[in-house]
């Protein structure tokens, strides 16, 4: 079985832009790490542009903003499918997301 965490921190040594949106995504309350994968998503390397997306997932739905999460996980499983070792995750968040987005 393969470690995700082990092609997190790879990523994280060969983009230090990536280290540096991790970070300031886990400040509380500061938007510019969401920025920060959000631009980082739409990266040449489909690798860097998954790992990507699901961290930004992952912070929309930690300030819980499930709403804006959802999509995340469902084009993390749609177009980088073969580029993600977090596609069951996504799949689990993405439920989530859903049954508290009900109306």
């Amino acid at each position: 079985m393969t470690d995700p965490g082990a092609l997190t921190d790879t990523l994280r040594e060969l983009h230090p832009d990536f280290a540096k949106a991790l970070e300031a995504a886990t400040e509380t309350g500061n938007d510019e790490g969401i920025k920060q994968l959000q631009k980082l998503t739409e990266s040449d390397s489909p690798y860097l542009a998954a790992e990507s997306a699901y961290y930004l997932g992952r912070t929309l739905m930690s300030r819980q903003r499930m709403e804006d999460a959802l999509p995340v996980f469902i084009n993390l499983q749609d177009d980088h499918f073969d580029y993600s070792l977090r596609i069951g995750e996504a799949i689990y968040y993405q439920g989530i997301c859903e049954a508290n987005t009900l109306q």
